[in-house]
């Protein structure tokens, strides 16, 4: 799967590009966001380069991997296509999107409500901070 990522060219929102971008501590002439200090790329050391930042981050149990779950989900609750959030994550079924798009109780009320009244109620986006935890629980 890493080897398959890697050879992907994922889509980034502009505010998203423009924050990793920011992140790198020297200007290099590359066009690589996540490269080694010298613009080359990471495909080779990988691992180690991801295990340094994680280190650094505190984040002793979290995996590359654990990112399509909260990616997934946030897509999913902000009303995008199923087609759409299985095409941005890189799935080849609408069955392994499934596996990663979790949806929390508030948002599957707020779906929910729409049959309520007159049927044009716009959906409660929940809070975000709440549905992040059970998004990637």
């Amino acid at each position: 799967m890493l080897v398959r990522l890697l050879h992907r060219r994922p889509v980034l929102s502009p505010e998203t590009l423009g924050i990793v971008r920011g992140l790198k501590r020297r200007r290099l002439a590359s066009p690589l966001v996540f490269c080694t200090p010298f613009g080359k790329t990471i495909r080779t050391n990988f691992t180690r380069c991801w295990n340094k930042a994680r280190r650094r981050a505190g984040l002793a149990t979290f995996r590359f991997h654990d990112l399509r779950y909260p990616f997934a989900s946030r897509l999913a609750r902000k009303g995008v296509d199923c087609y759409q959030v299985q095409q941005a994550g890189g799935w080849r079924t609408p069955s392994m999107m499934q596996r990663y798009t979790h949806l929390d109780p508030d948002t599957i009320r707020a779906a929910v409500s729409l049959l309520d009244g007159n049927g044009h109620q716009q959906p409660v986006e929940p809070a975000e901070g709440r549905s992040e935890a059970l998004a990637t629980a």
